[in-house]
């Protein structure tokens, strides 16, 4: 029975890379996009990307400020957060309880039961006698 569902697994495995490799022929992956990049080189000016330098009313790229030459009409950066509240404090330990008392002692008068005697010890048979159930017939 191992070897069929080895031959039937196998089977499932080769269909599916078959379909896997099927699509993947049929429909390419489409390339990576890439981010951080930026089309205006190193070297260049940083508001020759920027829009302002498409002729905006006020042109601060002119007016040559150093960082954030288009920051003259966009909205305000976000202030910093506030630091994370200190952790919660642990609840306080609850005091331990007091142990249970010992259990009951019993009254001298009923200290224990009184217990019946062994039964009698089996009586040993005559040399030579068995057991009735033992008995071979010869």
């Amino acid at each position: 029975m191992s070897g069929r569902n080895t031959l039937l697994f196998g089977a499932a495995l080769a269909v599916t890379t078959a379909a896997i490799a099927a699509d993947h022929l049929n429909k390419p992956v489409p390339p990576r996009p890439v981010y951080g990049s930026t089309t205006a080189s190193a070297g260049a000016s940083p508001c020759a990307a920027a829009p302002c330098a498409a002729g905006a009313v006020s042109a601060p790229c002119a007016a040559g400020a150093p960082l954030a030459p288009c920051a003259a009409g966009a909205p305000a950066a976000p202030a910093k957060a506030p630091p994370p509240p200190p952790p919660a404090q642990r609840p306080a330990e609850p005091q331990k309880l007091a142990p249970p008392p010992p259990p009951a002692q019993r009254p001298a008068a009923e200290a224990a039961p009184q217990l019946q005697p062994p039964p009698p010890a089996p009586l040993a048979k005559p040399e030579g006698e068995e057991a009735p159930d033992l008995v071979v017939p010869s």
